[in-house]
């Protein structure tokens, strides 16, 4: 760099007029920045199967957000690394690592709130992170696997927002007795806020993030 000279400031996002989307090859997540700030910053985990849906990880869950949520919360969505020996799958990805690469991008003092969301096996993360290490306004349930103790999250039961099906999990655990059909039956039992989705209300599992943010995306918002 030559004496004397100093770079231009970096540009405040608060100047963007539109929502923008951060990501490099390296990122461990897709950023979907809104065009004002002070915003909630949300990271959603996805589950295993994303790949079958012809974008992987944070991919494509960013196209099942509604657009008019993209323009007032930050979503970190964590990604698949295919190329990478063994793969490393979204729901693998570290929360601190998301937390750092979100503040890398965008100060924390531009965020006024952080939810927590698993959709499928990416519910494991909000079973590992729920107390910490930010405090959590929502804790989201988006047709999740089930926690290792179905009793874990009864203290936080007032930020949950759920949706669930059991004919989504079937044999792997959504007949009665299963071990997916008992954790939505406590949740019932909870009092929890959440909707199940199933009969005349079915709503399939590769359509249950639209689901989620269009009942809760309001939530989300301070």
């Amino acid at each position: 760099m030559t004496p004397g000279l100093r770079l231009p400031p970096r540009p405040q996002l608060s100047s963007i007029a539109r929502p923008m989307k951060i990501d490099s090859a390296t990122s461990t997540c897709i950023i979907l920045a809104p065009g004002k700030y002070p915003a909630p910053a949300v990271i959603v985990y996805g589950g295993k199967d994303l790949p079958v849906f012809g974008r992987t990880g944070g991919q494509w869950l960013s196209t099942q957000i509604p657009s008019g949520l993209k323009g007032r919360v930050v979503f970190v969505l964590p990604k698949d690394f295919s190329q990478k020996k063994p793969p490393v799958k979204c729901f693998e990805i570290e929360l601190t690592a998301c937390l750092k690469e979100l503040w890398n991008n965008i100060s924390p003092t531009k965020i006024n709130s952080y939810s927590l969301c698993g959709y499928s096996r990416g519910g494991e993360r909000v079973y590992k992170y729920f107390s910490g290490p930010v405090d959590w306004k929502i804790l989201g349930l988006i047709d999740p696997v089930t926690p290792p103790d179905e009793n874990l999250l009864d203290g936080v039961k007032s930020k949950i927002r759920c949706v669930y099906s059991m004919e989504n999990w079937g044999g792997a655990g959504g007949n009665p007795g299963g071990a997916i059909w008992t954790f939505h039956e406590h949740l019932l039992e909870q009092k929890v806020n959440m909707v199940t989705c199933d009969g005349k209300a079915r709503v399939q599992h590769r359509d249950m993030p639209a689901k989620f943010f269009n009942t809760y995306g309001s939530d989300l918002i301070p």
